[in-house]
């Protein structure tokens, strides 16, 4: 998991610039991280260049955190990986 972490928050920092050390757990991507209605679009896109997935608005749409976005990206790899 701690992989899986560390992938979100470096991306988060590219995609975003926002620096590493404001971001926590239970850090809100919109509201703490001040992204505006596209952002998490292209952090969608972003995620999906990196894993070659294929992600459905609608898998993603309660995520809120960046603990939220962390567990998703595990739940999935694991899911994957298990599949295979």
């Amino acid at each position: 998991m701690q992989a899986v972490a560390g992938y979100v928050v470096d991306m988060l920092n590219e995609q975003l610039g926002v620096p590493i050390s404001q971001m926590k757990p239970e850090t809100d991507l919109i509201y703490d991280l001040g992204m505006d209605e596209l952002e998490p679009v292209e952090v969608l896109m972003q995620i999906e260049e990196d894993l070659s997935w294929q992600v459905a608005e609608e898998e993603v749409a309660h995520i809120r955190t960046i603990a939220g976005l962390i567990e998703f990206v595990f739940r999935r790899l694991a899911r994957e990986r298990s599949s295979e």
